[in-house]
Parts: C-alpha cells; sequence; structure tokens
C-alpha cells in the first residue's frame, strides 16, 4: 500500500468519525422528495443525513480560528477627524554667502579649481 493511498484511508477514517461524533447533534433535514422522512420519526440517522446537517452544527458549535484580518486598501481616516496643522518653523539662511561665492566663480572646466580657492 503506497504513502498516498494511506493518507486518502487516514482522510477519509477522519472524516467519518466526525460524522459519527456529530450524529447526536445532528437534524434530520428532508428534500420536498423524501416524504418517507418527514413521516417516520424514529428515523436512524446515517451519515449523510449528518453530512447535510453538518453546516448547521459547526455554525452553533463556533470555531478557534480568528476572524480575518483586513486586507488591501485601509479604510481610510475616521469621519470627522481633525488633523493638527504641522508646527512652522523658521527658514534658516545661513549658507548663503558660501553658496554665492561658489556659483560666482563656477566654471564649467574649471570646477574642482574655483571650489578649491574658496575654502583655502
Amino acid at each position: 500500500m503506497s504513502n498516498s493511498c494511506e493518507n486518502w484511508f487516514k482522510l477519509t477514517l477522519i472524516a467519518y468519525v466526525n460524522l459519527w461524533a456529530a450524529r447526536n447533534l445532528a437534524v434530520v433535514l428532508p428534500h420536498p422528495w423524501e416524504q418517507y422522512l418527514k413521516t417516520n420519526k424514529s428515523v436512524k440517522i446515517t451519515p449523510s443525513l449528518v453530512q447535510r446537517d453538518f453546516y448547521r452544527i459547526i455554525l452553533t458549535l463556533g470555531t478557534m480560528a480568528t476572524s480575518p484580518k483586513p486586507r488591501g486598501y485601509s479604510t481610510g481616516r475616521i469621519k470627522g477627524y481633525k488633523k493638527t496643522p504641522r508646527t512652522r518653523h523658521q527658514v534658516i539662511k545661513g549658507t548663503e554667502q558660501k553658496f554665492s561665492k561658489i556659483t560666482k566663480n563656477w566654471h564649467p572646466r574649471r570646477r574642482s579649481l574655483s571650489i578649491i580657492s574658496i575654502f583655502q
């Protein structure tokens, strides 16, 4: 017996054990064409009838899984929220003299010579 067959056997066995454990919680929900299930109140609950009602059973029991986190675009700012304005700062103008000296002596072919001469 191969490994995949063994895994499949275990999976089906677990599914049937779940159906067997939930048989006391199941309610018979017959289809409209199943008249014989409506009249007979002592219906033996089969795994297929439990499987038919399994969604309702799971909803009543709940789940231990946490709800998923929101993904994608953010919801945005809360309605009515007012942002506080940014604090304004004065402009510092300390480097203006050095910059004017560099631009005054600037030449495309003698770039390095003019900058070196300013800093000496």
